[in-house]
């Protein structure tokens, strides 16, 4: 049933895309990257409408998040750029990593926070922790080429509920 009702919330989300790409294309408006913006929360949305299991955020998240990703790429294949296609896998490179940082900073965390040091102690390595983890993401930054996407969560004072809403 699983694999019907994927195929079927794919096939809506990208007849969505062709609407949407049909609507641009009619009133003669140079080819951006919006529609599809919008079109992959369309691709997200309606995988959640096919198929949601309560209390199983994991896999209904999961779930809309495939058809979303893998909607995008079919669509891309087919009506997309090769540069629009190009700059989407990189996007998902960058959002993986993006993840995988902070997650890798979220254990640290929790290791410090279970080690038993006393309050001084841990808000001092704590700051360490979130310093080292901007030049990490600077690092990271370099290697995408200087794309500049998450510069706005590394702007803002890091803290427990910032690295919780992300890994």
């Amino acid at each position: 049933h699983r694999d019907a009702r994927q195929r079927l919330a794919l096939g809506h989300g990208v007849a969505v895309l062709r609407r949407q790409e049909h609507r641009h294309a009619q009133r003669g408006a140079a080819r951006d990257d919006r529609h599809l913006v919008h079109g992959v929360v369309a691709l997200h949305e309606l995988a959640h409408q096919l198929v949601y299991v309560p209390g199983d955020s994991t896999f209904n998240e999961s779930f809309a998040t495939t058809v979303e990703l893998e909607g995008v790429k079919r669509w891309l294949a087919v009506h997309g750029t090769p540069e629009q296609l190009a700059e989407f896998q990189a996007g998902q490179v960058r959002r993986r990593d993006f993840a995988e940082l902070v997650t890798r900073y979220r254990d640290r965390l929790e290791k410090l926070y279970a080690s038993g040091i006393d309050a001084k102690a841990m808000r001092s390595a704590k700051a360490r922790t979130f310093e080292e983890m901007r030049q990490d993401y600077h690092a990271l930054r370099a290697r995408w080429g200087g794309f500049a996407g998450y510069d706005w969560w590394f702007d803002q004072p890091l803290n427990n509920a910032q690295i919780a809403s992300v890994a």
